[in-house]
């Protein structure tokens, strides 16, 4: 690869599960998952929680990302 190129970064796959873990969507995100609890937490990503666990929905999911540019 030329000097100064980036390699492209893999392409993370979405599991076909109802819900998304927070870590899967992290994953997909590039970001930390301190990134998705706080859009979860401030309302700003579509999330479930049950009991203690946050389960993010994978068609809301796909609308938001569609939707919204990627966190920082």
């Amino acid at each position: 690869m030329p000097t100064g190129q980036r390699r492209p970064l893999p392409i993370v796959p979405l599991s076909s599960h109802a819900h998304l873990r927070v870590q899967e969507v992290a994953a997909y995100l590039r970001v930390s998952q301190s990134v998705v609890y706080s859009l979860v937490n401030e309302g700003d990503m579509p999330a479930k929680r049950i009991g203690r666990l946050i389960r993010i929905p994978r068609q809301d999911f796909l609308t938001w990302f569609c939707n919204n540019p990627a966190p920082q």
